[in-house]
């Protein structure tokens, strides 16, 4: 049976979508044709067996190097667990984060254009901090706090995963600064060797939707897309369909910055301690994120 050997764990609005393009370009590495199988994370999916996992991925053969950028796959307990029982401890993993406020704004956006979002942003923190929990129905789709607490959501991996396993990317500065740098240093840690790839790939920038009627059958269940399901049962050819019809109904975003103030109240009062835990972990300095005065 064929051994994944990465995972790239997220974080979410991170920059995996980019890294996910980037990697599909490399002749060594076999992706799944789609970003997110869901496979170790979502039940419904685990069920179908790892046969039907390796069935989702592109162009492979016996001197390939298996892996999946999933960057829901940081927020479900179950995940590493299943990721050890199917492929040992061997397994590296792919890390990239990002300014927790900025962070969570960027999920705030997608769900605003997914409609799914009625609230301001400030409005939708203090939503979260007054009624989401672990068993709320939407706590998944609506937690822009605790997605961005890294030290927090790894500590499920280090119960089966050494910290020497990961590597660490600092959003703003790796991906957004020194991407070349980066891919280098990634190939090495992988132990994959390093290929002339295109970098030159910026995905998912802010954007809305030109027609809400588009935007809400794609995301919201309804019944035409029950009869899509019956008559196209091929998911990755569903996924594919989808995505082209997002960017046909994509339009530019005037995004607009966070309010400073609110910015570092979030920090100071949600996200330092776990920032700080996490620099420790890792050894890494992230002190740009709650640095105010320089």
């Amino acid at each position: 049976m064929p051994k994944v050997s990465f995972f790239c764990i997220g974080a979410q609005k991170a920059g995996t979508t980019t890294i996910h393009s980037i990697l599909k370009q490399h002749p060594k590495l076999c992706l799944p044709d789609i970003k997110e199988t869901r496979f170790f994370d979502l039940d419904r999916k685990f069920k179908k067996g790892l046969d039907w996992y390796f069935s989702t991925f592109f162009k492979c053969d016996e001197s390939s190097y298996l892996g999946e950028v999933a960057p829901e796959y940081l927020y479900y307990k179950q995940v590493p667990k299943r990721i050890y029982n199917a492929f040992g401890n061997g397994v590296k993993f792919i890390l990239i984060v990002r300014d927790p406020v900025e962070r969570a704004y960027s999920h705030y956006l997608m769900n605003v254009r997914r409609g799914y979002e009625k609230l301001t942003f400030e409005e939708a923190i203090q939503r979260e901090i007054k009624e989401l929990n672990a068993n709320h129905p939407y706590y998944q789709r609506y937690n822009y706090l605790e997605k961005g607490m890294y030290y927090l959501n790894i500590q499920k991996y280090l119960d089966f995963f050494h910290k020497k396993n990961f590597i660490i990317f600092n959003f703003e500065y790796d991906l957004c600064l020194n991407i070349k740098k980066m891919i280098d240093k990634l190939f090495s840690f992988l132990d994959i060797p390093k290929y002339d790839l295109n970098l030159n790939i910026l995905k998912n920038e802010a954007y809305e939707s030109k027609n809400k009627f588009i935007r809400d059958f794609i995301y919201k269940d309804n019944f035409a897309k029950k009869i899509i399901r019956c008559i196209i049962p091929d998911e990755t050819f569903r996924y594919k369909l989808s995505k082209l019809l997002m960017n046909f109904n994509k339009k530019p975003l005037d995004k607009k910055k966070i309010n400073v103030e609110l910015k570092e109240k979030l920090i100071n009062e949600y996200f330092l301690d776990d920032i700080i835990k996490f620099e420790k972990l890792f050894e890494i300095d992230l002190h740009n994120w709650y640095s105010f005065d320089e």
